[in-house]
């Protein structure tokens, strides 16, 4: 028993010493039995492997692979070996060497490949004390250069004695897989005087697989077959190759032309220039095909005619013909060379030279024949010149009148003049009617070179009078005129004339779309619903249709989801037809989702009245501010008035000031949504923005007519009603101390916008409110040019600051902006009676119709700042 345990422990501590021996081996630290250390031969790389790449067969390339003892304790002697391969060593730093501990030593290796190729074998070193060590050796081999030429002969055709042919082009390729290196190129043989290289791009060296190329030519120097050449090629280290070069000298033949040269001069473009050249062959033998071709970058502009060379072989003394046209398409120099030749004969030359230019052109002006409309008896003369733009002259110029006699002619310096380039003459032509007529004709001015133009000739010959009607208006209508075409509306203002016999008596009627739009002449016509006319004179009569611009509240209530503003509109204009009102309709309705504000969707014109016909509003802008209307808005389409109700509400979704409120029942399609609502019986900014409704329960509308015509710029001023005045605000401003006083501000004004009257302004002089002193107040009541009341009677006017007004002042010569200006008054300040510069002037605000207007919130203004100022009819 003891024996069995003393073997197993003896087995179990050889297996631990084999484990520890191999450990120790790794790491280079192993003892022996006595405790010494032991070696490690191990290779410097990683992977062991020794890599010479790739190298040209026939060349050689060496490396060094270095070992080291990486053990504790020195090898023993080393021995090393070289598998077969086309690897071969030394030095051998390594062979018989023992190493210490840490120590090193070298192979060098030499790969020589015999062929293309890779190529692997393995360089071993060991030691009976450190262990063996193998590196595995690979390389390459790679093909030389290799030389090849295509084609590997060149022929050449027969050429003729002293002549050069077209150059042959030899391509040379390397086949190898290296680079050819130092190429050269050379021409060998006893007959290489007959050749020529004329391109060569195979220089330096060339790339594995690239190709180059070079150009040779044959000029034999006798007849018969030249002598032998050849082209060769060589690189360094690669055998040269080299292509024969054959060819045959030809008889000489000897061909001349006459005219050697010719200038065809300047020609126009468009035009051309002819000249014959005979070929002769003045040699001993016949030459072969002859052919012609124009050269050079302008052989465009030449062409051959009559060419009896091309393809002719001519016999000794034999001659043919060509013809060269000269047709330019091109100004300036245009020179070509002409070549005939053959290849036996040779080739001759004609050096052509030739200008384009540009050609004659003949420019009349004025391009204009019409000579208007002309009483009997008068003469009207027009002066017309022509001139030559072209660089060629023109031929003689000529005039050709084809028109009634009515038109003359005078020649003047044109008739048979040739111009020159930019030269110039001139004409002239009379139009003398001698009775009634519409007279028309030509007139042909132009000449062989040069061009024609064709003017049309008119004239108006009359014997009568002239009848113009003009239409301002501001609804649409027709007047009638007897015997002539209808003078109907089509755009603001209109105008139609008329030529009518003298004596006639003319009877203008009118017609309306609508029984209640009237109709109003000016004088001679008066107020009568006919205007006579005698045409006696010239006349102009002036016209203007008119009526009331309606608005009004639905008589009924509509649910809130009516569609949108579209929606609206439909109700009102559908409201309007069964009424019998004329015109098209909106609904006052806003919609802040969809950018709509209700104002901007009316027309901007002098204002609206109720159906039954109560002034309403003076203007689209009265609409957009907290401002009182002038009547109430309960009027009815049918002229019916509602009974006042606190709780009937009208549906708008706009706020006092015109804009979009937000609220507007969901777009007018929800009536469970809130919205803006107003009271038909307001006043005040309530007649829009009343209600702030829950619920959107059915609800009134209210609609105005848009379809009058009438802007603001184009609006017909009323007169005042008998006895009444005019006011206006001034469209330019004035310094407070201006040399140009406030009345003759006010007069200026009136007489530049052709309003009747003498006017003054409304300013006090003295500071204080007492403007009103510079006027009669017990005469008529003042009214702005639109016919809207200015005062509500013209006592108010002695309480200038205090009283408000029935309508905002309205700068009737240019429409105040939003942002406006202010005007004079002197309420606070009157600019030292309206002298000096440093002092302040009171001005008030022509939008408003409360004391504002007056003394704008007690300010004053600087003297020397312009303002508007207030006009009244004294």
């Amino acid at each position: 028993m003891r024996r069995v345990l003393a073997l197993a422990l003896a087995l179990a501590s050889c297996r631990d010493f084999d484990q520890r021996l191999a450990q120790c081996i790794d790491s280079g630290q192993c003892t022996d039995g006595t405790g010494n250390p032991t070696p490690k031969l191990v290779f410097d790389a990683t992977p062991a492997e020794l890599d010479f790449f790739a190298v040209q067969v026939g060349a050689t390339k060496s490396a060094t692979a270095t070992f080291r003892n990486d053990g504790a304790a020195a090898t023993t002697a080393l021995t090393t070996e070289l598998a077969p391969g086309p690897f071969t060593r030394g030095p051998d730093g390594c062979a018989g060497v023992t190493l210490t501990a840490g120590a090193t030593c070298d192979v060098t290796v030499t790969f020589a490949p015999t062929a293309p190729g890779e190529q692997l074998a393995t360089l071993t070193v060991r030691a009976a004390s450190g262990g063996t060590v193998t590196v595995t050796l690979k390389g390459s081999g790679q093909a030389p250069a290799s030389l090849s030429l295509q084609p590997n002969q060149v022929d050449f055709a027969p050429r003729t004695v002293n002549t050069t042919s077209p150059a042959a082009r030899v391509v040379v390729r390397n086949n190898g897989a290296v680079a050819a290196t130092g190429l050269a190129v050379r021409l060998t043989g006893a007959g290489m005087a007959s050749y020529a290289l004329t391109g060569n791009t195979c220089t330096a060296s060339l790339a594995a697989g690239a190709a180059c190329e070079l150009d040779v030519t044959f000029r034999p120097g006798a007849e018969g077959p030249a002598a032998a050449a050849a082209l060769e090629v060589s690189a360094a280290g690669t055998p040269a190759v080299a292509a024969p070069l054959t060819g045959t000298g030809l008889p000489l033949s000897d061909l001349t032309v006459m005219p050697p040269q010719h200038t065809f001069g300047a020609v126009a473009i468009g035009r051309t220039a002819r000249q014959t050249f005979t070929v002769r062959n003045g040699g001993a033998a016949a030459t072969s095909v002859v052919s012609t071709m124009r050269l050079g970058a302008s052989a465009s502009h030449y062409s051959l005619a009559l060419d009896t060379c091309a393809g002719a072989m001519l016999p000794p003394m034999g001659a043919c013909s060509f013809d060269v046209v000269f047709a330019p398409t091109a100004s300036g120099p245009l020179p070509v060379t002409v070549t005939a030749g053959a290849t036996t004969g040779g080739t001759v030359s004609v050096d052509l030279a030739g200008t384009g230019i540009a050609p004659a052109r003949l420019v009349l002006s004025p391009l204009d024949g019409g000579f208007g409309t002309l009483d009997a008896g008068q003469v009207l003369g027009r002066s017309y010149t022509v001139v030559n733009t072209g660089e060629e002259p023109s031929e003689p110029v000529g005039l050709v009148l084809t028109a009634p006699v009515s038109f003359s002619l005078d020649g003047g310096t044109c008739l048979g003049a040739r111009l020159g380039n930019d030269a110039g003459c001139n004409f002239s032509l009379r139009y003398a009617p001698s009775g009634l007529e519409t007279a028309s004709g030509t007139l042909a001015v132009g000449a062989d070179a040069g061009g024609v133009t064709v003017l049309g000739l008119q004239g108006q010959g009359r014997i009568a009078y002239r009848l113009t009607i003009t239409q301002y208006l501001q609804r649409s209508g027709t007047i009638f005129v007897p015997g002539y075409p209808p003078c109907e509306t089509l755009s603001l203002p209109l105008q139609c004339t008329y030529e009518v016999p003298p004596g006639t008596v003319l009877n203008l009627t009118s017609s309306t779309p609508h029984p209640g739009w009237a109709m109003t002449w000016s004088p001679p016509c008066g107020t009568s619903p006919t205007c006579q006319v005698t045409m006696d004179q010239d006349r102009q009569v002036f016209a203007g249709f008119g009526g009331n611009t309606f608005a009004f509240v639905t008589s009924e209530r509509f649910s809130p989801t009516f569609g949108g503003v579209d929606g609206g509109d439909a109700i009102c204009q559908n409201v309007a037809v069964d009424a019998g009102l004329p015109g098209t309709y909106r609904a006052f309705l806003s919609d802040r989702d969809a950018g709509i504000r209700a104002y901007e969707r009316l027309p901007p014109f002098r204002g609206w009245v109720r159906t039954d016909g109560t002034w309403l509003t003076g203007h689209r802008q009265e609409l957009q501010r907290p401002v009182r209307l002038f009547s109430q808005l309960a009027t009815t389409e049918r002229r019916t008035v509602l009974p006042y109700d606190p709780n009937d509400y009208t549906f708008t979704g706009t706020q006092a000031d015109g804009g979009a409120s937000g609220f507007d029942c969901g777009g007018w399609r929800d009536f469970n949504a809130v919205g803006t609502a107003g009271v038909a019986h307001a006043l005040d900014s309530q007649w829009t923005e009343s209600f702030f409704l829950v619920s959107c329960v059915p609800g009134r509308l209210y609609c105005f007519e848009t379809d009058v015509m009438t802007t603001v710029e184009q609006l017909q001023r009323q007169p005042p009603p008998d006895g009444g005045r005019l006011a206006f605000v001034t469209s330019t401003r004035r310094n407070g101390d201006s040399p140009i006083t406030p009345d003759q501000h006010c007069a200026i004004s009136a007489a530049a916008g052709g309003i009747p009257g003498t006017f003054r302004a409304l300013v006090s002089f003295s500071g204080a409110n007492d403007a009103h002193l510079r006027f009669r107040l017990d005469a008529g009541n003042w009214y702005r040019l639109d016919g809207a009341r200015a005062f509500f009677s013209p006592y108010d006017l002695a309480d200038a600051g205090r009283a408000g007004l029935p309508a905002p002042w309205l700068n009737n010569l240019a429409d105040v902006p939003d942002g406006g200006q202010l005007a004079w008054s002197g309420a606070a300040g009157a600019c030292s009676g309206w002298t000096s510069p440093a002092s302040s002037g009171g001005v008030g605000d022509p939008r408003a119709i409360t004391s504002s207007w007056w003394s704008a919130f007690g300010f004053a203004r600087s003297c020397d700042a312009g303002q508007l100022s207030y006009c009244l009819q004294d």
